[in-house]
């Protein structure tokens, strides 16, 4: 079974410490990981859960005086192996990525979409990754500003992310030109 970005995500953070998922939740945000990856949190629980009965991940249950047991999660030796032997998956390098709005415009026809419509999907599509940019600029310079340490990967990542929208604003702007 392939691995998610968000099984990922998880393996990386729980090999450096073993937690309980809503505190991972915690961590994540204030690491502000959802500016290049997307998760949520019920699929945190849910990756878990795959990565366990994988037997990439274990459960040492914690029991508290006035509160259920929480479930802490730690990686087994087998999800160590997993990320020590990850820089050699071609799976996270050599991976196509498809977009759904791809897969809207590329239906466009099929859905009997006039260009006044599709032009309006793409201006819509616009006004999105230009408020998505300017967010993730926002989060990038308020991580570069705090007393946390960026680093170089997480900068990159940032990076990436901020060019990548740049540019996909940039060929939706051209192709609505096209368009009219």
């Amino acid at each position: 079974m392939e691995l998610t970005a968000t099984d990922y995500i998880l393996l990386a953070y729980l090999n450096t410490n073993a937690v309980h998922t809503y505190k991972l939740a915690e961590i994540l945000a204030l690491d502000r990981v959802d500016c290049w990856s997307k998760f949520s949190v019920p699929h945190l629980y849910y990756s878990l859960r795959r990565l366990k009965q994988q037997g990439l991940v274990e459960i040492e249950l914690k029991k508290g005086k006035s509160r259920p047991p929480q479930k802490i999660y730690s990686l087994t030796a087998d999800g160590r192996r997993l990320l020590k032997n990850l820089s050699a998956s071609d799976q996270l390098q050599f991976e196509d990525h498809y977009f759904s709005f791809d897969l809207f415009l590329g239906l466009a026809e099929k859905l009997e979409f006039s260009k006044k419509q599709l032009l309006k999907l793409v201006e819509g599509r616009v006004d999105y990754l230009r408020k998505a940019l300017s967010e993730l600029q926002q989060k990038f310079r308020e991580k570069e500003i705090s007393t946390e340490n960026m680093g170089a990967g997480e900068r990159l990542a940032f990076q990436h992310r901020i060019r990548f929208l740049k540019n996909e604003i940039d060929f939706y702007r051209k192709s609505m030109k096209e368009l009219k």
